[in-house]
This record gives C-alpha cells, sequence and structure tokens, in this order.
C-alpha cells in the first residue's frame, strides 16, 4: 500500500503504527483515524456494523504466491491440489 501511495504522489499523515490486526481495527472503531484492510480480516466487524468497509478504486486485490513442493514422494491430494493450482492460474491469465 505504502508503494501505490508512493506511485501516485499522495502523502501520507500517519501519526500511530500498531503491530496487529486487531489494535488496528480496535483504533478505527474508536475514530482514532481509517485503515486500509483485506475485508476478510474485518468481516465480524463489517457484520456488526462496528466497522465500514468502503471500495478503493484503483487497487488491485490480485496477489502474486509461489507454491513450492517436492516432487519426489507427493501424496495424492497434494497432486490433486497441484492440479487444480495450475488450472487456476492459466484460467487467470
Amino acid at each position: 500500500m505504502l508503494r501505490i501511495f508512493e506511485e501516485q504522489h499522495i502523502a501520507l499523515n500517519m501519526v500511530i503504527a500498531l503491530p496487529s490486526l486487531d489494535g488496528i481495527k480496535r483504533a478505527v472503531e474508536l475514530e482514532l483515524g481509517v485503515a486500509l484492510l483485506p475485508r476478510r480480516c474485518a468481516i465480524t466487524e463489517i457484520a456488526s456494523g462496528r466497522l465500514v468497509a468502503v471500495p478503493v478504486q484503483g487497487i488491485s486485490r490480485k496477489r502474486q504466491l509461489t507454491l513450492v513442493c517436492r516432487n519426489a514422494h507427493r501424496s495424492h491430494a497434494a497432486n490433486a491440489f497441484l492440479a487444480v493450482a495450475r488450472e487456476t492460474a492459466r484460467e487467470e491469465s
């Protein structure tokens, strides 16, 4: 997120930095500021009305993941998972 703001030449006024998601969510609940969080991290708070989700245009939700595994001695389940992961990656390309 910091890189996106920097690329857009948008200055951030960060007064507080908190080490945990729970602390960040609580600070927002106490109206100490706003936070950019993945929706899945605040589902409970959004559902209860303690926090409000506001869509932000121009921010991609895609993440680059790297899957690492050993070739030797893979289980049937591991092979099935890899097949699904590869198919999903092809569909999204």
